[in-house]
């Protein structure tokens, strides 16, 4: 299982091209879960939305290229539906949002700090790669709290930012070939720009309209 997450999340999303159908998307969403305060969106960059419209980050307008997947992938009693944005910076530079929806009977008992683990473990156990420990990140907009690592390979280095939200996984990811290039402004600017938007509220029903008698 440890193994299969890793396609989904940071390996998939920033080493391969590969392009599954997509699914179903969800319903449309609509007012951010938390007050957004735009103060903090730095010149050249924007507000991106999803595309299933379940949440937003931060992303400079000015790119080298851009791409989005998505699929589905069922394995030992998990169903996951993935959603990964990547962009190309003209420095070389890759910004990637993964997102991961997690259902089915494996999910039951899992606690929150049960599918950190599951996905800092996945990357831990991949050969050639030297991982650091965890550590506490907070978002920019929203304060919603995550944990962070440092993953190094042959690749180059990646800067995780993990967010564990009720049903999924999202995960913010900087892609470069010295870790220096993980840690500027730009790169922490977008690691911790995720914003959640809660569903749109259902239409209330109408009301049958009562006839009068004459």
């Amino acid at each position: 299982m440890k193994r299969m997450l890793l396609p989904i999340a940071v390996s998939f999303a920033v080493t391969t091209a590969v392009r599954a159908d997509d699914p179903k998307p969800d319903k449309p969403t609509g007012k951010p879960k938390v007050k957004m305060d735009f103060d903090k969106i730095p010149d050249g960059w924007h507000l991106k939305k999803a595309k299933d419209g379940s949440h937003g980050f931060l992303m400079p307008k000015d790119l080298a290229s851009e791409e989005t997947s998505s699929g589905d992938v069922k394995a030992e009693g998990l169903n996951l539906k993935r959603q990964i944005f990547s962009a190309t910076l003209k420095d070389g530079r890759a910004f990637v949002v993964a997102q991961v929806y997690l259902s089915g009977p494996a999910t039951k008992d899992m606690k929150t700090n049960d599918i950190y683990d599951l996905f800092y473990d996945a990357d831990k156990s991949e050969p050639g790669t030297k991982i650091s420990e965890p550590k506490p990140i907070t978002m920019e907009i929203g304060g919603l709290k995550g944990k962070e690592y440092f993953l190094t390979d042959k690749e180059g280095v990646k800067r995780v930012v993990t967010l564990v939200v009720k049903g999924r996984v999202l995960q913010t990811i900087v892609a470069a070939d010295t870790r220096e290039k993980t840690m500027d402004t730009d790169a922490t600017t977008f690691l911790t720009s995720i914003v959640l938007y809660r569903p749109a509220p259902p239409k209330p029903a109408e009301k049958p309209t009562e006839k009068k008698d004459k």
